[in-house]
């Protein structure tokens, strides 16, 4: 077999496609994947997972299984994880699937280079920690939450195994490996069984989110808004999996906690975009705000502000906000003050 393995790349994408369907669908898709780099079409197919593997050499006798690196079988654990784990709200979705399997491709490409990855709307949104004053961006996500930022001598996977030392920023490791596996499963033309290739990039881009920076109800909300709905529920699940992968397994207690948070929330109606404000932008042109880039700006201002404090959601209070932000009078114009702690940017 791996002496003919090559012949794959004359096989067209969409049946290479299907056949990628059928293993991830396995209760344990992670011996099909396991399987495939033992007799050398992993390279062909997914050569960033067989280059974290090791490639096989042929008539080695070695057990490829064991003789792997440690982040491509805690890979294969995370996959199987997402397949078979019931604490998933997500469990065998097709999108988290090829997440769990690409989320660490890029370690050799982040062990070179640094530059951060740009999906189809720019960069990957920021994430958010909590400060004195409010949640505020943080530049950089620590790993599974732990408060690592890449100051130690060894770097780590989303999954906390070692990387190259290069690659220490996990956020670097997460923007590199969104990039490639766009493009991997792009080129293997996985819409054609369903998959979103760019939905998957960004999970991926996402997944070193820090944990610990979520504890506030404002901080989880300016999270649920910058990775957007349902994908916030799709990275707890990834998390969720990568630590139920790791051995020995890592306690999920704070995720199902973070899950349940956020449901509240959603349950409670709180505000998390733009089409939940309390007004829109015909409301501000009543103002006198004229259609263009600034009424844009003062929505999403607005938006920050009832993230912080949903209570804030009125119209009465966000026509008095969006008064004072802008120095225009119109409808509302006795509407009641702007809480003190408006902050408008």
């Amino acid at each position: 077999m791996r002496t003919h393995a090559a012949t794959i790349t004359t096989v067209a994408a969409e049946r290479i496609a299907e056949e990628l369907r059928k293993l991830l669908q396995a209760q344990a898709p992670s011996q099909g994947f396991v399987a495939m780099h033992e007799v050398g079409l992993l390279v062909y197919i997914f050569p960033e997972l067989a280059q974290l593997a090791g490639y096989p050499e042929v008539d080695s006798g070695t057990d490829q299984t064991t003789a792997g690196s440690a982040a491509f079988l805690h890979t294969m654990r995370r996959l199987d994880a997402v397949q078979q784990c019931e604490l998933l709200s997500y469990r065998g979705h097709l999108d988290v699937l090829l997440a769990a399997l690409l989320c660490d491709s890029g370690l050799a490409t982040a062990s070179q280079t640094g530059a951060p990855w740009e999906g189809p709307e720019g960069p990957a949104p920021t994430q958010w920690r909590q400060g004195p004053d409010g949640p505020v961006p943080a530049r950089q996500a620590s790993v599974a939450g732990q408060g690592e930022t890449g100051g130690s001598e060894a770097s780590t996977t989303i999954d906390g195994t070692h990387a190259p030392t290069q690659s220490r920023q996990p956020q670097h490791l997460a923007q590199a490996s969104a990039s490639l596996a766009r493009e991997r499963l792009e080129a293997l033309k996985m819409t054609t069984i369903g998959a979103h290739p760019d939905s998957i990039a960004a999970l991926i881009a996402h997944s070193a989110f820090d944990v610990g920076a979520l504890t506030t109800p404002a901080a989880l909300r300016h999270f649920a808004h910058a990775v957007g709905l349902p994908a916030a529920f799709m990275l707890f699940d990834l998390r969720l999996a990568d630590r139920l992968g790791s051995q020995p397994a890592q306690p999920v207690d704070d995720l199902l906690d973070l899950r349940q948070r956020l449901r509240m929330e959603i349950d409670q109606h709180a505000p998390l975009s733009l089409k939940d404000l309390a007004i829109n932008g015909h409301d501000l042109q009543r103002l006198g705000l004229p259609a263009g880039p600034r009424l844009g700006q003062l929505l999403q201002a607005l938006l920050r502000h009832v993230l912080d404090d949903p209570r804030c959601n009125t119209r009465a209070h966000l026509l008095a906000l969006a008064r004072s932000e802008s120095g225009l009078q119109g409808e509302g114009s006795n509407a009641a003050d702007p809480p003190p702690n408006w902050r408008g940017n």
